[in-house]
């Protein structure tokens, strides 16, 4: 199971890149692109909590407060995102301001990421890797189709718009199956 959540995570970073050119063109692909990586910059901490997580979680070790934490700090992430990436790329790479927008709408992605990884350090602590592939199959399938319409229909900006909505389809599977765990116990 956990080299299939691999998979399937390496899978879900490269499929963009097999997605987007043939169908929407190299140009879109490079704006999409350069804003992911600054969405990528902002999960940095985020990615790291869910690594400290992960061993707590299998530990049993209460992690409610370190959870929250985390939650209210991508908010501040995403902010942050919002205001500071546009400005970056205005000045240091001014082709590619087709992309502020799509800074601008990935930064919300931010916090759903960041609340999905929690849920999948919590999930992986107690063993239920099939439930992350499950959630990380949904995101994979969820966000090509997106890439395809909403990309087709509103360019660069769709595919962010496609980003989230994978992000909070995967999110919102997590939350019921964590609920039906945690009713069931």
């Amino acid at each position: 199971n956990n080299y299939l959540v691999s998979i399937l995570a390496v899978s879900a970073g490269q499929i963009d890149k097999i997605v987007i050119a043939p169908i929407l063109g190299f140009a879109i692909l490079g704006n999409y692109s350069l804003a992911l990586q600054a969405i990528n910059v902002s999960m940095l901490i985020p990615s790291i909590f869910y690594k400290y997580l992960l061993p707590e979680e299998a530990s049993g070790s209460d992690t409610k407060k370190i959870k929250i934490i985390v939650v209210l700090f991508s908010i501040l992430l995403a902010i942050c995102s919002f205001i500071i990436f546009p400005i970056i790329i205005t000045e240091f790479f001014p082709k590619f301001t087709e992309a502020i927008n799509a800074i601008k709408i990935m930064s919300i992605v931010i916090i759903p990421t960041t609340i999905a990884l929690i849920m999948e350090s919590e999930f992986l602590g107690q063993e239920k890797s099939r439930i992350v592939i499950i959630g990380s199959l949904i995101y994979l399938v969820s966000l090509v189709i997106g890439m395809i319409t909403l990309g087709s229909l509103f360019g660069v900006e769709g595919i962010a718009y496609s980003l989230i909505l994978a992000t909070i389809l995967k999110t919102t599977l997590y939350a019921t199956f964590r609920n039906r765990i945690r009713t069931n116990t």
